[in-house]
């Protein structure tokens, strides 16, 4: 598959709203959320009940700040399957969120617009986020993956270079900059990228293959 499709088909996460998460089977039960505050939240995550765990995650999917990204990171190591997938989740919730009813909107129109393949649209749409939200890092990020549909690779880099100026945690930014440096054949430097998002985030299994190939390719001693 064409690199730059893998980006918006696969890398490309929907935002994940309230009604999303209670929508879910882990939310299936009927249980009334509200009374989980953050700071609850945020205590659970150290529960040893991995049921406690994935709900504190869920939760902060929806009132979490962007100062709790490292203590959410965490669990992406968590002993429990269900725990990380659920953290990851719950991150890109988190990070997809502007907290503003109208960027909300507009962020989550041109979404809409990638998956028809309105690249230009979500182009104009994403622009205007980052200009009304600019300390948004998720609306660089959305910009910088359609730019590299676009074949538009220095607007790509410096909006990418932008999300991680905001949000040094970013592994998606990090993978798109390895995929999008494959694409220029710039294989050493998209090991660098693929090494740092799995530094960060272990559970890219589909990433860790892509490094093995490299590796391969050149041998750790000239990596």
């Amino acid at each position: 598959m064409n690199l730059k499709l893998f980006i918006i088909f696969f890398l490309f996460p929907i935002a994940i709203s309230a009604n999303d998460w209670s929508s879910s089977n882990e939310w299936s039960s009927g249980k009334d959320w509200t009374p989980i505050n953050r700071d609850k939240a945020l205590g659970l995550l150290n529960s040893n009940s991995p049921k406690e765990r994935r709900e504190a995650l869920g939760r902060l999917a929806d009132v979490g700040f962007f100062e709790d990204t490292p203590k959410m990171l965490a669990s992406l190591w968590d002993s429990e399957y269900s725990v990380r997938k659920m953290a990851e989740n719950a991150i890109w919730g988190l990070w997809l969120r502007a907290d503003d009813p109208y960027i909300d909107s507009v962020f989550q129109r041109a979404i809409v617009e990638v998956q028809g393949s309105e690249y230009e649209i979500a182009l104009q749409m994403f622009k205007n986020v980052t200009e009304l939200k600019p300390e948004f890092a998720e609306g660089w990020n959305k910009l910088g993956d359609v730019y590299f549909a676009l074949n538009d690779f220095e607007n790509a880099i410096n909006s990418f270079y932008k999300t991680l100026e905001l949000n040094s945690y970013q592994f998606g930014t990090m993978e798109s900059l390895g995929y999008l440096m494959m694409e220029l054949q710039r294989e050493k430097e998209a090991l660098k990228w693929f090494n740092m998002a799995l530094d960060i985030n272990p559970n890219l299994i589909h990433l860790a293959e892509v490094v093995n190939n490299l590796k391969e390719k050149f041998g750790d001693k000239n990596i």
